[in-house]
C-alpha cells in the first residue's frame, strides 16, 4: 500500500464554547493505527510550539496513557466524538510510568506541550474543533 498520497497532520482548534475569541490552533500528527498510538510521542526531544499529536479511536474507548520513553512533559486532553473535552491532565511528567485515563467515552486524545492548558486557561468547557480532521479526504500516514 503506497503512502505517498497521505497526509500526516491535521489542524485541531482548541476553542472556548463561551468566547469565540479564545482559541489555539494545534498542528497535530494523526495517530489512528494501534502501532502509531502505542509509539505516540516517545523519544522526541522536543515538540515545536503549537504542535502535538491527535490519537484517534474508531470506537468509544477508555485508553490509558503513560509517559514511558517520552522525553517532554505534556498536557493531555481527552474528548468525545463531538470534541467535547472530558478530562485534562496538565504537566504530565516525562518518563513517568503512571497510567492516566479519562475512563470511557473517549474518541480523541490530544497531546500538546506542557503549559498550553495553563497559558490559555483551557478547561472542560472548551472543545476540540476537529472539522479539519473530518473533512480530510486523503488517508492519514
Amino acid at each position: 500500500l503506497g503512502k505517498e498520497n497521505c497526509i500526516q497532520y491535521t489542524t485541531v482548534v482548541i476553542e472556548s464554547r463561551f468566547d469565540n475569541k479564545k482559541s489555539i490552533s494545534i498542528e497535530a500528527e494523526v495517530a489512528d493505527e494501534p502501532g502509531e498510538r502505542a509509539l505516540g510521542l516517545m523519544n522526541r526531544e522536543k515538540i515545536d510550539e503549537n504542535k502535538g499529536m491527535l490519537f484517534v479511536y474508531q470506537y468509544s474507548s477508555a485508553p490509558q496513557f503513560w509517559m514511558k520513553n517520552t522525553l517532554v512533559s505534556l498536557d493531555i486532553l481527552f474528548s468525545d466524538y463531538e470534541g467535547r473535552i472530558i478530562k485534562i491532565f496538565e504537566n504530565v511528567p516525562r518518563m513517568s510510568k503512571k497510567k492516566i485515563t479519562a475512563g470511557g467515552g473517549v474518541f480523541f486524545v490530544l497531546e500538546v506541550n506542557s503549559g498550553v492548558v495553563n497559558k490559555f486557561k483551557i478547561d472542560t468547557s472548551w472543545n476540540l474543533n476537529l472539522s479539519d480532521f473530518f473533512e480530510t479526504v486523503e488517508p492519514f500516514c
